[in-house]
């Protein structure tokens, strides 16, 4: 792999391209288009009838989360499936027209399109994972990371600041957080773990004031974070 011009990310990213673009290649524009707005018109019908269904739910199953799971989950999938019959319906129609093949040609670009969209999303939730130091070395030397690195840039100026500025905090909780609590575990197995016998002249006593003050500091620093929620929220 090192002798390629490519490494892993590269690879990963043209399969998600390559894959994206052959289905939708295969099942065409409208299929597609319509596939997308089937999902979120089943959402939107959902939202919409649950405040309607919900009673008559409840006067079957008495208890409120199931009857409320039931009625939603319900409610999605019989629209989904109506509207996948529509769509179905019509791309089969178009496909075997004369704009067959315009509509193959114009599935790819959107299928390609779509793939991109998903690498975005991938790198942004890995950007709220993982800290850019932590990343590995096949990631931040890929020669697609410009491209995807700009595409992110693009989909977060579609994003409402308030709503941004929400998330990048609670990425920055959720690190300080897994930070505390690493430092917390390896503290706690330097101190119930026996020493072997090669290393124990040259390492220090198992538990000493340094070691006692590195776990006073997690276990603050874990109690700070449970109680800065409630103070922000005041």
């Amino acid at each position: 792999m090192d002798s390629l011009p490519i490494n892993l990310a590269d690879l990963i990213v043209i399969i998600v391209l390559v894959v994206s673009g052959i289905f939708a290649l295969v099942r065409g524009f409208v299929h597609e288009v319509l596939g997308v707005a089937s999902w979120v018109g089943a959402a939107f019908v959902t939202l919409y009838a649950f405040p309607l269904v919900q009673p008559w739910v409840l006067g079957v199953i008495t208890v409120e989360f199931i009857a409320s799971l039931v009625t939603g989950v319900g409610i999605f999938l019989v629209t989904l499936v109506l509207f996948s019959v529509l769509t179905r319906i019509i791309s089969n129609r178009i496909q075997h027209s004369s704009l067959g093949p315009l509509d193959r040609s114009l599935g790819l670009l959107f299928g390609i399109a779509r793939g991109g969209v998903i690498v975005v999303l991938a790198w942004l939730a890995l950007g709220y994972m993982v800290s850019e130091e932590e990343r590995p070395g096949w990631i931040q030397e890929a020669r697609s990371r410009p491209l995807v690195e700009r595409g992110a840039g693009l989909m977060l100026t579609l994003v409402p600041a308030a709503l941004l500025e929400r998330g990048d905090q609670a990425a920055e909780d959720a690190r300080h957080r897994a930070d505390e609590l690493r430092r917390a575990e390896q503290a706690y197995r330097q101190l119930v773990s026996p020493l072997r016998k090669a290393d124990a002249e040259e390492a220090q006593p198992a538990y000493d004031e340094g070691m006692r003050d590195e776990i006073e500091k997690a276990i603050e620093g874990l109690l700070s974070d449970e109680t800065t929620p409630g103070e922000t929220t005041q």
